[in-house]
């Protein structure tokens, strides 16, 4: 069955195989799916990743926030703030 359905459907994954025969009342786990697929010719899509710099920046108003959290004392009593900062105007929002 697990064949016969991917046949049907090439562009289906090992998940959404399992998850059809779920819905038919069968019950077996994507791991077997995946390895019947790949008995019969199925290659597993390779993600390409990029590289992340790191670096971010908004190019509009509202668009990024960072959050900082501010500890400080009135009268001995420790207070905790929570800040929300737009990223491009720097104004605090929250």
């Amino acid at each position: 069955m697990v064949v016969s359905i991917w046949k049907q459907q090439p562009d289906l994954e090992p998940s959404q195989i399992r998850n059809q025969l779920k819905r038919k009342g069968f019950k077996i786990s994507v791991n077997t799916v995946r390895a019947i697929m790949e008995e019969h010719g199925y290659v597993q899509p390779k993600v390409r990743r990029k590289d992340h710099t790191g670096e971010y920046e908004a190019v509009r108003p509202l668009q990024l926030y960072h959050l900082d959290f501010v500890h400080f004392f009135v009268h001995r009593q420790k207070q905790c703030m929570l800040l929300m900062l737009d990223d491009f105007s720097r104004f605090i929002p929250g």
